[in-house]
């Protein structure tokens, strides 16, 4: 059988730690899950190739053996292992028993202490799961953004059924135990894998109420508009995202909600721009404010300040105020203030002025 790049499937290098080896499959394992991508064949298969490799290469003796062996079979090397247990002798081809896999330290961070009991083998009980987190973009004027600020948005999103408490049934309607799972809660997955998932039936509870609540129509859901309250911390850019705990969609059997990520986008200022901690502005002068100099008034994020303008100045020249930027969110030491200087050409010029710019005109080295 041809040798797979278990390495590769991984995504660590030949000489990884084996605790390397299995933070690598914790990882895989918790974004390729079946129970995470229900109905997703890809991600299954993907599941399949991770946790084989998983399998083979946290044991040293098999993965000694993959190393030094050109082609490397699998089932073949499950078959010996099962023999040598007092297994099915010879077995062959892709069986996924993780024998030597701690379900229960692998994926009890992600589906909850109830979910991996024993070695080998998921326990089928009813799962609660956190819902899901829910995103939203939210425009910032530019000052605020800067300063901070609290303000509300009106958030229209799913929430627990209030009249059923999100179970989606009648109150007054009868239970009884799921035909489809037996009142188990899950079921046996498809594939030759002896992997369960969550029941769709009964959604993990192991039983059904055929009274469904008149309120929500069953989805133990309902649409909701809420003004909540955004502390916006000082210093936020583009990009940045501020969370609500609790606030995103309501959690699965009884499991907690989801939490409100606000993604920052900023309006556009007139007079200024920013790239990170450092503001950027530009500063009009005459023509002959830039031959002879001047003090000029700037603006900054906290008002206008004085800046000398030494004589010569060209067009695009750009001055630094060190410490007249921006505080960021996370640090003490603000950005800075970058002024580029603007020289403004009269369109128009006549009479006295007409007749200075002539005679300076005879004064000043012409430039070719």
């Amino acid at each position: 059988m041809t040798k797979k790049d278990y390495y590769a499937i991984l995504g660590v290098k030949k000489d990884a730690s084996e605790d390397e080896i299995k933070k690598a499959f914790r990882k895989l394992a918790r974004k390729y899950h079946p129970d995470v991508n229900p109905g997703d064949k890809n991600a299954e298969s993907r599941f399949k190739d991770i946790s084989e490799a998983y399998e083979v290469l946290h044991d040293p003796k098999a993965r000694q053996e993959y190393d030094n062996r050109d082609s490397f079979d699998f089932g073949d090397f499950f078959g010996r292992k099962a023999a040598g247990a007092g297994g099915r002798p010879g077995f062959r081809g892709f069986r996924q028993d993780f024998t030597n896999i701690d379900l229960n330290d692998i994926f009890g961070d992600l589906f909850g202490s109830g979910m991996g009991r024993g070695r080998g083998s998921f326990h089928a009980e009813t799962m609660s799961r956190k819902g899901r987190d829910v995103q939203h973009k939210m425009w910032v004027d530019f000052m605020d953004a800067i300063r901070g600020v609290q303000t509300e948005i009106a958030l229209e999103h799913e929430v627990a059924c209030d009249a059923c408490g999100g179970t989606g049934m009648d109150a007054n309607g009868k239970w009884e135990t799921c035909p489809q799972c037996g009142g188990s809660g899950r079921l046996q997955m498809g594939g030759g894998m002896p992997m369960q998932q969550q029941c769709p039936r009964c959604r993990g509870t192991g039983k059904i109420n055929l009274a469904a609540c008149p309120a929500c129509g069953g989805t133990g859901k309902r649409r909701k508009t809420e003004r909540i309250s955004i502390k916006i911390p000082a210093g936020v850019d583009n990009g940045s995202r501020v969370r609500l705990a609790g606030k995103g969609n309501p959690g699965v059997n009884g499991g907690p909600p989801g939490d409100l990520y606000i993604e920052i986008q900023l309006r556009p200022h007139p007079v200024f721009s920013r790239k990170g901690s450092d503001i950027y502005c530009k500063l009009p002068i005459s023509v002959t404010e830039a031959a002879l100099g001047t003090r000029a008034e700037v603006p900054t994020i906290d008002g206008a300040v004085k800046m000398k303008i030494p004589p010569g100045t060209q067009n695009g020249k750009k001055f630094r105020l060190a410490g007249k930027g921006v505080k960021p969110l996370k640090g003490r030491k603000k950005g800075d203030l970058y002024v580029e200087v603007e020289v403004i050409i009269p369109k128009k010029v006549t009479g006295r002025a007409k007749k200075l710019f002539e005679e300076l005109s005879t004064l000043l080295p012409t430039v070719r």
